[in-house]
C-alpha cells in the first residue's frame, strides 16, 4: 500500500527541513494534517517545537494551524525561512 500526500508542501519547506536535520532530528509531518508541518525538538531543552512553514508571510493560516498555535503557544511557530526555523529550534542566538 501506498501512501498518498493530501496536502502539498508549502514553498521552502524540503530546504528548511533538510537544514534543520543538520541541527536536530527534526520530521516531516505535512501529510497528516496536524496544524503543523515540521516537528523537531529543541537543541538546547528537547522540548518538542511545531514549525508551520508559510513562505508568504501574509498567508493565511488553516483553522488547524489557527487551533495548534492556540493549544501550543510556547511549542508552535510560524516559519517563513531556515533562518526562522533555526531560531525557532534554539540554534540562532
Amino acid at each position: 500500500m501506498t501512501f498518498r500526500s493530501r496536502h502539498r508542501a508549502d514553498g521552502p519547506h524540503w530546504e528548511i527541513l533538510a537544514g534543520l536535520k543538520k541541527v536536530t532530528p527534526a520530521v516531516d509531518a505535512h501529510n497528516y494534517g496536524l496544524g503543523f508541518d515540521i516537528l523537531a525538538p529543541h537543541v538546547k531543552t528537547g522540548a518538542p517545537i511545531m514549525l508551520e512553514v508559510k513562505p508568504d508571510a501574509k498567508a493565511k493560516l488553516t483553522t488547524k494551524e489557527l487551533v495548534m498555535s492556540a493549544l501550543f503557544p510556547g511549542y508552535w511557530r510560524r516559519v517563513n525561512t531556515l533562518e526562522d526555523a533555526l531560531r525557532a529550534v534554539g540554534a540562532l542566538g
